[in-house]
Order: structure tokens, then sequence, then C-alpha cells
């Protein structure tokens, strides 16, 4: 899978985009991979990764955490298509109070590109 460019925060300038480093964490996808056959059980999972080896955290207008979540991407193929889909995932984890998440993701998918299956 190709790293995506990981969008900027404060500045937009060349150097403040990260590139994406493919790393694993194996809870968050084998869930996106529970997540992707809860909506399309025909699919075939090729490849899951994470992109980013630390959580980012959402924070309300006063400064407190709302969640961490982490991105992520999966390549699978329908058994109706020569071509794989791959497709971006974030899994959210809510912040429970007191430094600590729910230990169960949510899940949400970026839009479908398809592409060749290797």
């Amino acid at each position: 899978m190709q790293p995506s460019a990981r969008p900027c925060r404060r500045t937009c300038s060349p150097s403040s985009i990260q590139r994406a480093k493919v790393t694993h964490y194996a809870k968050a996808e084998a869930g996106a991979k529970q997540a992707l056959l809860a909506f399309d059980s025909g699919a075939k999972v090729q490849k899951a990764a994470t992109l980013y080896a630390d959580w980012d955290i959402a924070k309300n207008d006063i400064g407190i955490p709302t969640e961490r979540y982490r991105s992520g991407a999966i390549l699978y193929k329908d058994s109706d298509s020569k071509w794989c889909q791959y497709r971006s995932f974030t899994a959210h984890a809510d912040y429970s109070g007191g430094g600590t998440y729910v230990s169960k993701f949510k899940y949400t998918f970026g839009a479908i590109r398809y592409q060749q299956c290797k």
C-alpha cells in the first residue's frame, strides 16, 4: 500500500507535511477487517496497515479530549470485480475520562479507490 501525506495541522508549508510510515497495530487492523466484512461480506482482505505510529487526539473548544484516532488502509477484493479496492479507515476511541479511552473502536471508511491487487 502506498502511504499518503498526512495533512498539516497549523501551517501548510511543504516542510510541515509528514509522509505516512506504514506501521502495524493489530487491534485496529483486525477491527477494520471486521467492520468491512459487516457491510461487505464477500470481501477478501489482501492487506491492512495503520499509517502512523501515534494516536491523534481530538479536543473540544476548552481543550478536553473527546477521542483519539488512528488512520490506516485496507486493500480487499470483492468476488464480483477483477479489481481490488483500497479504502482508508480511521479507528476512533472515545475519551472516557481520567486519561483513559474506551477499548472498543468505532470505524469510519474513506472513498473506494480501485486498483490492481498487489
